[in-house]
């Protein structure tokens, strides 16, 4: 998910005096993004490793991606270095990055070296997958989202810096805390909240932002939450987008069954006609794809470690709506609960998605029973 801590909690590493210690002449800090180009990424990590002269730095200039990848591993063979590439997207551009040209059994990927000397590399990504590409011999670190504490914590140090934690205006406190709640523990939306209030002791601008905090949230430009969450819905391919826009059906902060939500996306035709347990199996995938790339949180697993229960964090839900909105995949009543007292669905008729990202629905009696039986309308096994 974007907007976790990923960046925040590597620069921290990489910034740490143990690891500066550790480390004193070989370190490189490399954003990769969604534009993976290798050659620059190699002519950034030989420009913070090493001090060309000036007629090296020319001739470097001069390479191609594959003598520039020569020059990074020979250059990084005979030295303990650190290199962080942050915002890696995908597992193809670990492998264009980590080029397998050599059999240099020390190498990893052949292009980085990883002998005896004690070199590490960091890598950041918003999927799993990706770092187990990378190399599968740790295990690694998932950001969680963070508790009610320590995000009162973070806001508190972003909004009034080194203030007396006790005296802050206590008529801003009740505000302060419903906002951050808003914010469901999410480090990005804190910290944009946070900048928005900084030493701002009015309780009108407060009470402003109290009652607009969604709007402000998605005003902030390219670090805005928004804009950083919807980087990620941008990556999706077209089959996971149609299960991300049908999550803006559910209410906020509803715990959703995952069996019943594989058989509403096979009955809404999102997952290829096959046999039943072939359209079951393609489904959990498409369920274990959102939930790789952090857009779907795990609320209860089994004892073999599928999925019972899932959730989505706000924000990300405002996204999805945002966007079936965009496509006009659902109505405009999709940001209401449903009413309890009624024997309406909880996907009612003006749900239904329209052409430009419709699928043929030879499942409407299977899709009205399974609507109902997420109302708790049916009996159900």
């Amino acid at each position: 998910m974007g907007g976790i801590g990923k960046t925040t909690l590597a620069k921290k590493v990489y910034n740490h005096e143990k690891i500066v210690e550790h480390f004193p002449d070989c370190r490189a800090w490399i954003y990769v993004s969604q534009d993976c180009r290798p050659r620059e990424v190699y002519m950034q990590i030989i420009n913070q490793v090493s001090a060309p002269t000036k007629e090296q730095a020319e001739m470097i200039e001069k390479y191609g991606e594959n003598e520039l990848g020569d020059f990074l591993h020979d250059h990084l063979k005979e030295k303990r270095y650190l290199i962080v590439l942050n915002d890696v997207w995908s597992c193809a551009d670990w492998d264009f990055l980590a080029k397998v040209r050599t059999n240099d059994p020390d190498c990893l990927g052949n292009l980085f070296p990883n002998g005896s000397k004690g070199s590490r590399f960091l890598l950041t990504t918003r999927y799993k997958d990706v770092a187990l590409h990378a190399d599968a011999r740790p295990i690694p670190h998932e950001m969680r989202l963070l508790s009610k504490q320590q995000s009162w914590d973070l806001f508190f140090r972003k909004v009034f810096l080194d203030a007396d934690r006790e005296r802050y205006p206590p008529d801003l406190k009740e505000l302060g805390e419903e906002m951050v709640d808003k914010c469901k523990g999410l480090p990005l939306a804190i910290v944009v909240l946070g900048g928005l209030l900084l030493r701002n002791m009015s309780h009108t601008e407060w009470k402003k932002v109290h009652d607009n905090i969604s709007a402000y949230l998605a005003k902030e430009g390219q670090m805005g939450v928004m804009t950083m969450l919807n980087l990620s819905y941008t990556d999706l391919p077209h089959y996971l987008k149609l299960c991300f826009l049908h999550l803006s059906l559910f209410p906020g902060d509803y715990v959703i069954s995952s069996r019943k939500l594989l058989l509403l996306w096979t009955a809404e035709g999102f997952v290829p006609e096959q046999d039943d347990q072939r359209m079951k199996y393609v489904a959990e995938v498409y369920l274990n794809e959102l939930i790789n790339r952090n857009l779907i949180l795990v609320v209860r697993t089994s004892v073999n470690a599928r999925v019972m229960e899932c959730r989505v964090h706000d924000l990300v839900r405002e996204l999805a709506i945002d966007k079936a909105k965009e496509q006009n995949f659902i109505g405009t009543n999709i940001a209401d609960p449903p009413p309890s007292s009624t024997s309406s669905s909880l996907f009612s008729s003006k749900s239904r998605r329209r052409n430009n990202l419709s699928m043929p629905n030879m499942f409407d009696n299977l899709k009205i029973m399974l609507q109902q039986i997420c109302q708790g309308l049916l009996p159900h096994a």
